[in-house]
């Protein structure tokens, strides 16, 4: 999840202390959190158009981090369709 954002939300309390479920723009915090809104609008060979799949470091839970905010939700139906996913490393 820190791969992707520096936020906090729903159980998730793995970002910066005191950041609410938005991330906050910084270098090194997370792939969203250096690069902004990742859409074709402002990179045009991407193509991330909605919510990314995540789970926490046990991977006992899931969630999904959106690009434009970094915002995290939570959802406990493995079999819920997920459009995107990207995978990265610490």
């Amino acid at each position: 999840m820190s791969e992707l954002t520096n936020a906090n939300g729903d159980d998730w309390h793995g970002g910066l202390a005191g950041q609410p479920n938005n991330y906050q723009r910084r270098i090194g915090g997370g792939l969203y959190t250096e690069w902004g809104y990742i859409d074709t609008e402002f990179y045009s060979h991407v193509s991330f158009h909605g919510t990314v799949w995540a789970t926490n470091p046990q991977g006992t839970k899931h969630y999904n981090v959106a690009p434009w905010g970094g915002e995290i939700n939570s959802h406990s139906n493995e079999s819920e369709t997920i459009l995107e996913f990207i995978c990265v490393t610490p």
